[in-house]
């Protein structure tokens, strides 16, 4: 240990008179990407431009038209394309999902997918720049609602993505259709039949080839749905894998959110009261519901209208969840010591309906883009602290004692005197707070 560490003038006085801090709530700057001449009712984010170096985002909005918003030095936003609508959706409540992958077999890499006014359509971009098109399969055919499309390799032997397409007709009965390109045109496959789906996700959950279905319902049941191991057209067998009609789900993602649990979790913005919520897997499969956070609205229709999973916070095992709502707030989540705490980092006066949210730009600065009822889209950014920059020049060094002692006995006196400084870099063991817990952790970062 070095000399300027034992000998810091007040640090021991810091270890009996040190007040605990409360840093959890962390720091979010808004900065204004593009403003769309209506709401935005689609976002996603991947590479799906091969004349694009890196990813690019996508944007569908209410009246079908899709653009691509491409993170380059400064972003830069141009129209892909307008899906011919059968009818104009009046809000969020009426499904419309933009996703990626690889389902036109004439096209290089990844194409978008976009189902938005009951057609469903991908769109291939040309060795000229251009795009083209393609209506998929019979779904502007269909009498009834559809809820969205997702797409993932759902069929091992077919090369290339299929799409997953959930549509609503009479009775409140859900049909969940997979569409894939062949030589002689779409062909489609029927393998659910159940209570209407809100959300689906396309993830990989098991040890079997290909990947698996989650479909989340209004009723309340989530259900897994996994390929017969005989194959042939029929429908998928099922696991419930939970059932709670007042948490029903509107939204699901799929993610490693939390490294100490086995398997993979799946990510909720519920229906009717407005909460985030994961479930995770237990005996048999079937899975426990957790509630995670409560918005700041608890009534329907003030839905999560949809979440993010994303690494936002640097030096954490964990990822963040991120949510959006009807009341216009953005929430983000995060786990310390196996417990998730959730904070509003940004409200919008008229709701959010989208988000995206990981390292988007070429600086690979995590980052968050919230699309709008009115049709602002936002880039959101954390505040980026060096755990142990206590004096904020950049560095952890013997300079940053006098300020860390003064962190941890008057942090209102800390905020005075060092007001571009955020105190949260003093929180060494990560825990939440700054206290004398991070004695210890402070003085091996200035020592080694």
């Amino acid at each position: 240990m070095s000399r300027h560490a034992l000998t810091a003038p007040g640090l021991a006085l810091a270890i009996i008179s040190a007040v605990v801090v409360d840093v959890s709530a962390g720091t979010y700057q808004a900065d204004p990407v593009h403003n769309f001449p209506t709401s935005i009712f689609g976002l996603v984010h991947g590479e799906f431009d091969p004349t694009h170096e890196g990813p690019e985002v996508a944007a569908l909005l209410r009246d079908g038209a899709v653009w691509q918003i491409s993170p380059n030095d400064e972003w830069t936003v141009h129209r892909i394309g307008q899906v011919p609508l059968l009818y104009e959706p009046l809000s969020m409540s009426f499904r419309s999902t933009l996703a990626i992958g690889d389902v036109l077999g004439d096209f290089p890499g990844n194409e978008l997918i976009a189902h938005i006014g009951g057609t469903l359509t991908a769109y291939g971009r040309n060795p000229d720049g251009t795009w083209t098109a393609h209506a998929v399969g019979d779904v502007a055919d269909m009498f009834g609602v559809g809820w969205g499309a997702r797409v993932g390799d759902l069929e091992p032997a077919h090369p290339g993505d299929e799409i997953f397409y959930l549509h609503e007709a009479a009775g409140d009965i859900s049909s969940g259709t997979i569409y894939r390109e062949n030589a002689d045109g779409w062909h489609r496959e029927t393998v659910y039949l159940a209570e209407v789906g809100m959300d689906t996700i396309i993830a990989d959950l098991s040890d079997a080839p290909g990947d698996e279905l989650i479909v989340v319902t209004e009723m309340g049941p989530t259900y897994l749905l996994t390929r017969p191991l005989t194959g042939g057209i029929n429908l998928w067998p099922s696991l419930t894998l939970w059932d709670d009609f007042d948490n029903a789900g509107w939204v699901v993602a799929a993610a490693d959110v939390d490294p100490q649990l086995p398997g993979i979790e799946l990510v909720y913005g519920t229906r009717y009261n407005n909460m985030i919520a994961l479930s995770t897997p237990g005996a048999g499969g079937v899975h426990q519901f957790v509630p995670l956070f409560q918005g700041n609205a608890f009534d329907h229709p003030h839905n999560i209208w949809d979440i993010a999973v994303a690494e936002l916070v640097g030096g954490n095992d964990t990822l963040e969840i991120v949510g959006v709502d009807n009341t216009g707030s953005t929430y983000v989540l995060q786990q310390s010591n196996g417990t998730w705490s959730g904070q509003t980092v940004y409200g919008h006066p008229t709701p959010l309906n989208v988000v995206v949210a990981g390292r988007l730009d070429a600086d690979a600065i995590p980052e968050i883009l919230v699309g709008s009822q009115t049709g602002e889209l936002a880039r959101l950014t954390a505040t980026v602290n060096l755990t142990g920059d206590l004096n904020c020049d950049g560095v952890v060094s013997v300079g940053d004692i006098n300020p860390f002692v003064l962190a941890l006995t008057d942090p209102a006196a800390y905020a005075d005197q060092f007001p571009d400084c955020d105190i949260a870099s003093g929180d060494i063991n990560d825990d939440g707070i700054v206290s004398v817990g991070d004695i210890n952790g402070f003085v091996a970062l200035i020592t080694r």
